[in-house]
């Protein structure tokens, strides 16, 4: 009946700070239902979303490792008179400390999701001889370690982008056939992480997202090149010609924001008219009221600022 009262399967009380409103999952498992599916804008806004969120999580210095719709949720707020939505990266307790060696068994994954190098590293310690538990305390279990990397999100930044085109999670099909076929997820894991196998994006999927979008078809190539040496960063993603019109409209927001102040700040300070006047006085000028604002800036306009500074990882902290 909305009381506060224990929850009824831990038995624990819980805080809830922010109320999410639905997971991406959930918006896609409808928009399938009802036979509908994205515009081409709303996938730029969500795939700019997408990477602008793990942008943020990445230039602290983290790396989520279990990215997947159902841990992205979509929040709104007031503003004004409208209502501003936006997307967060949720469940973080399995996130770890990018270039960090960790025990494969200890690394948190969905396997329709998790990039191709780490489904290697899962299947080779699947393979290997069980070792006996330590004896003492003081023995500790020797098990393969992986040294995680901020392109295993992008990976599964990819697999998110591509989920929202089909409207279903594309590996699916193969997982739960081998699955079914094999009762485990061995065969899977070993096709996935054959890091010189068939490009996810090619044949008849590439013509696909090639009719929907040339742009489009080239961003999650690059997002799901099995080889992490090739596969794009989060700022290569964010810097892709396919999100320009994105960055064009943050970029013209950011222009209105700056020159209102401008405006403002000339009417109310003595002397700043002529500084003004000065270009590079003016550009100096233009990025301390960026700085004073900071704390009042809206997501919107955050992101706005990422372009304008050149879409430098520091940047990307204002996510």
């Amino acid at each position: 009946n909305g009381d506060p009262d224990l929850d009824i399967t831990t038995e624990l009380y819980f805080l809830v700070f922010e109320l999410g409103e639905e997971s991406l999952d959930n918006v896609i498992s409808t928009y399938s239902d009802e036979g509908q599916s994205f515009s081409l804008a709303e996938l730029r806004n969500l795939h700019w979303s997408l990477v602008s969120i793990v942008c943020g999580l990445h230039h602290e210095g983290y790396v989520h490792m279990d990215i997947k719709p159902m841990n992205i949720m979509r929040f709104s707020r007031a503003k004004g008179d409208s209502t501003v939505t936006f997307w967060k990266l949720i469940d973080l307790d399995g996130a770890m400390k990018t270039g960090k060696k960790v025990a494969v068994k200890d690394i948190v994954f969905t396997p329709q999701y998790m990039a191709p190098e780490l489904a290697e590293a899962v299947y080779n310690y699947s393979q290997e001889p069980r070792q006996p538990p330590p004896k003492s305390p003081k023995q500790q279990e020797v098990t393969p370690q992986l040294r995680l990397s901020r392109l295993m999100d992008i990976w599964s930044v990819g697999m998110c982008a591509l989920e929202a085109i089909f409207l279903t999670p594309v590996l699916d099909p193969w997982y739960n056939e081998w699955r079914e076929e094999t009762g485990g997820e061995g065969k899977f894991l070993k096709w996935l992480g054959d890091l010189d196998g068939e490009p996810i994006i090619s044949g008849e999927m590439a013509d696909a997202l090639t009719e929907v979008h040339a742009d489009l078809c080239s961003f999650l190539t690059q997002m799901l090149a099995r080889d992490p040496a090739e596969r794009c960063t989060i700022t290569e993603c964010l810097s892709h010609s396919w999100l320009q019109p994105v960055r064009q409209e943050l970029q013209e927001d950011i222009d209105k924001f700056v020159n209102s102040k401008l405006r403002k700040q000339t009417s109310d300070e003595t002397g700043v008219e002529s500084c003004a006047r000065s270009s590079d006085a003016g550009t100096h000028f233009r990025g301390s009221i960026l700085q004073r604002m900071a704390p009042d800036i809206t997501v919107r306009t955050a992101k706005a600022k990422l372009i304008e500074k050149g879409l430098t990882s520091k940047a990307c902290s204002i996510m």
